[in-house]
């Protein structure tokens, strides 16, 4: 995931208001027995964390592969993927002929649910990168997010968004805060990277938890 995040030259945060299919099934140019359906969602921007986009709302274009059965797979409820409309999402998009389009296709990273609400006022601290910023939308509780949804948004964290340094940072915040539920979800992390994190991520999270007691 997090090449994505590296990659995109344009990273949104909005939620779609409308789903179209774009003309007939294509041939696939690199998968020639797989037919593939180009797709138009519009979107309501929230936030822009990377790049510049000119208006409030944005229509994005990406294909699916029909014959896709796989878990991971982007769109809309009914065409394979699991989206619908309402549904907030970061989007990593590229443009291509004068429209924006997801800067891969048919897998569904990219465009990451975002479970936390809104966040309206959000900017980026002094320092923070991109990934800080997709981190931060995504552990951050903002408008319309209840304390339910703000410990699933905790526990379903996706571990693939890997700046270590400022997940555990946040997990931490989380885990001291007023979320009961929330607060458990960002310990039961912790742990997590503490026991099974790659080796170098160990010592910093055991590092951190020690800390806490002292």
């Amino acid at each position: 995931m997090r090449n994505h995040v590296e990659s995109a030259p344009i990273i949104v945060v909005g939620h779609i208001t409308k789903h179209e299919q774009v003309g007939p099934l294509r041939q696939s140019r690199y998968y020639p027995n797989e037919p593939i359906q180009l797709c138009r969602i519009t979107i309501r921007i929230e936030n822009v964390l990377r790049g510049h986009v000119d208006s409030p709302t944005a229509e994005i274009y990406y294909f699916i592969s029909v014959k896709f059965n796989g878990p991971q797979r982007m769109g809309m409820i009914g065409h394979g993927g699991r989206w619908q409309i309402g549904d907030r999402l970061i989007f990593f998009l590229q443009r291509d002929s004068g429209v924006l389009r997801t800067v891969i296709d048919t897998w569904a990273v990219a465009a990451v649910p975002v479970p936390t609400g809104a966040h309206p006022s959000y900017r980026p601290g002094s320092g923070e990168t991109t990934v800080d910023s997709v981190i931060d939308i995504l552990l951050d509780k903002g408008e319309g997010c209840d304390d339910k949804q703000f410990a699933f948004a905790v526990s379903s964290f996706s571990k693939d968004f890997w700046d270590l340094p400022y997940t555990v940072q946040k997990l931490r915040q989380i885990a001291d805060g007023p979320d009961i539920a929330a607060a458990q979800a960002a310990k039961n992390e912790l742990e997590y990277l503490a026991r099974g994190g790659r080796p170098e991520h160990m010592k910093q999270a055991s590092q951190a938890r020690k800390e806490d007691n002292q």
